[in-house]
């Protein structure tokens, strides 16, 4: 049974990723996150991450791409949660107006020792190497 359906996105350059500090609103000890959040009924993943990207950074996207849709078993939530991931060449970090938690810019090469919830830094290291292949 799902118990939730989000959609969130990876910002990259070639040296970077943009993510969420969660470290003032963690919800489940994390420290790091994905920026997006829940679809909400009747809405698309892209609906959702459009929608969610302008709330908590004030952005309008239009060029990103699904990178990967899957089921994951989460303990934070006791329940499988349906991810819809999205990646997107880094924006300008000027034009980013932050709503909710901060922005961290993480060199690639350095995505190790990042404290994320269950399964989001096997997720970031799977961007990450597709990324590297492309």
């Amino acid at each position: 049974m799902i118990k939730r359906k989000v959609a969130t996105i990876v910002f990259y350059d070639d040296n970077s990723f943009i993510i969420q500090d969660r470290r003032e609103i963690s919800k489940w000890g994390e420290d790091y996150g994905f920026f997006g959040g829940a679809i909400e009924q009747n809405e698309t993943p892209e609906q959702a991450i459009t929608r969610e990207i302008k709330e908590e950074l004030n952005l309008e996207i239009k060029d990103f791409q699904l990178f990967k849709s899957d089921v994951k078993f989460t303990k934070e939530l006791h329940g499988n949660v349906e991810r819809n991931v999205f990646i997107s060449k880094m924006p300008n970090q000027s034009d980013l107006h932050v709503t909710e938690g901060n922005i961290k810019l993480i060199p690639r090469e350095n995505i190790s020792p990042l404290k994320m919830v269950d399964g989001d830094l096997d997720l970031l290291r799977e961007i990450n190497n597709y990324l590297n292949k492309s």
